[in-house]
């Protein structure tokens, strides 16, 4: 198993757990969610190249 699963297991969780639950945390727009998400989409990337 390389270092990629478990990194992209944690963004996983990470993404999970940036969704905004509550009707005030919802104006705070994409940021929360689309970091996490560019983040995994970046390693996503790199483990399938083969580079991590």
């Amino acid at each position: 198993m390389s270092m990629g699963v478990p990194v992209l297991i944690a963004l996983v969780v990470l993404l999970v757990a940036a969704l905004p639950p509550w009707p005030h945390s919802c104006s705070q727009g994409y940021l929360p969610t689309g970091m996490p998400g560019v983040i995994m989409a970046a390693i996503r990337v790199l483990v399938l190249m083969g580079k991590m």
